[in-house]
């Protein structure tokens, strides 16, 4: 009866310890994400010294007006004909979803348009929402003078034009 209670002693020792160390994980986790995060916002901070124009692509599907994708316009540099999934990221800010599969991208003749859309049937950005696109310097045949690694464009979708 002794050795029962003490292996059941034994045993939710064990199970506290391992919630323990799974909580440490995340709490680790978010700590790092928050300071990758602060790094990189801060070393983006300052005005940049490329040409560039975001707006909203608005359109009306099922009679409905939104927000549906986001254009990117350089003076002083030309993407890629093609762009592939590894080189771009789409992510909506209201709850952090990343839009990659959802959207379609193309990359006007000259090469200094970048258009991404929501494929049909996928819906829009919805109200109160914010389109972050994260170009990396490789999505461009010639990039924009002093283009980082990466750079991101916010649009508030609320912004029609």
């Amino acid at each position: 009866m002794e050795s029962l209670a003490a292996e059941a002693r034994r045993s939710t020792l064990s199970l506290i310890m391992e919630r323990l160390l799974t909580c440490n994980r995340v709490i680790l986790g978010v700590t790092l994400t928050a300071f990758v995060n602060l790094s990189v916002a801060f070393g983006q901070l300052g005005s940049p010294t490329w040409q560039v124009r975001t707006s909203c692509l608005t359109e009306i599907r099922g009679g409905k007006k939104s927000c549906w994708g986001i254009v990117i316009d350089f003076d002083d540099a030309q993407f890629k004909k093609r762009i592939s999934p590894h080189q771009i990221k789409i992510f909506e800010a209201k709850h952090g979803t990343n839009l990659l599969n959802l959207m379609t991208w193309r990359v006007s003749r000259e090469g200094r348009r970048l258009t991404i859309k929501f494929k049909p049937g996928s819906g829009d950005f919805g109200t109160g929402n914010r389109a972050e696109i994260t170009l990396y310097r490789t999505t461009f045949v010639v990039p924009p003078k002093n283009f980082p690694h990466y750079a991101i464009f916010v649009w508030g979708t609320d912004d029609l034009n």
